[in-house]
């Protein structure tokens, strides 16, 4: 859908798998997705929705589901989707980043409990990386040496990244 560009025809493909199994939680999700990218919000809901009844333990529908509802503007319920698709399926990493950026903006969270729950995220990752192996480098060990650093990631330009790491690039050590 997304290399093709052409809605209509994943749309009919859509139709048509549903036809044949209208219990597909994957073409349900599929085509929820084809309406979200034409903003049918509402509609793509219910099919997420509707994916989710069929199979309960589908971690895209919950996801896809929680960003519909994002879109909309509704942050409670995008949190509650969100929330479900970690407890119904497991860790799923967009599913808990898509949260943690969705608490920025809630209402009904204090400053403290985003913050919380942001830090909790990041001692996450850092365990995990700590428990990994790491290949050694031949670069020399002396604290006080001068160090480069590059910055590389695909959300510096239409991501609430890129405005949490303009303070980041502001206080380095040039």
């Amino acid at each position: 859908m997304d290399e093709l560009n052409d809605l209509d025809r994943a749309n009919a493909l859509f139709d048509m798998a549903l036809q044949i199994e209208p219990r597909n939680a994957r073409a349900l999700n599929n085509k929820g997705l084809a309406a979200m990218r034409v903003y049918k919000l509402v509609s793509a809901g219910e099919l997420f929705n509707k994916a989710i009844e069929v199979d309960p333990t589908s971690p895209s529908a919950y996801n896809n589901l929680g960003l519909c509802y994002q879109m909309i503007g509704d942050i409670p319920a995008a949190l509650d989707a969100y929330e479900r698709c970690l407890v119904a399926c497991g860790y799923m990493e967009k599913a808990a980043t898509n949260k943690l950026l969705c608490l920025n903006y809630s209402t009904e969270h204090s400053r403290d409990e985003c913050s919380d729950a942001h830090f909790a995220y990041a001692r996450q990752k850092r365990d995990a990386l700590a428990a990994s192996t790491y290949a050694t480098h031949p670069n020399t060990k002396d604290p006080a040496r001068r160090i480069r650093i590059g910055y590389l990631s695909a959300d510096y330009c239409d991501h609430p990244v890129a405005y949490f790491f303009e303070a980041v690039l502001a206080h380095r050590d040039r």
